[in-house]
């Protein structure tokens, strides 16, 4: 957002984005568990498609996360040192994550 400079067309769409996100990621915490005498708590239940649609959205978030920074950081001829951490760290958390 603030390489947008807090740009609405940005920030809201981001922020609805994130709250889907929030909303995925709440969901996700439900499983059922059980205590196995000997061994502990186990889970013996989970929501799987919760889980993989947490997972699918969360890759889509930082995807667009990252096309938003490219596109607003790729064609500055003048890059302060700040703006080329930001470029080289986000392109590499992208792949890295």
């Amino acid at each position: 957002m603030a390489v947008w400079s807090q740009s609405l067309y940005i920030v809201i769409p981001l922020v609805l984005v994130i709250l889907g996100h929030w909303s995925l990621i709440l969901q996700g915490a439900q499983l059922t568990a059980t205590w196995v005498p000997g061994t502990g708590c186990a889970i013996i239940k989970t929501n799987n498609t919760v889980l993989a649609a947490t997972f699918i959205y969360s890759m889509v978030f930082d995807l667009i996360v990252m096309i938003l920074n490219v596109i607003k950081l790729w064609g500055r001829q003048k890059r302060s040192q700040l703006v080329s951490v930001l470029f080289k760290d986000g392109v590499i958390y992208f792949f890295v994550a």
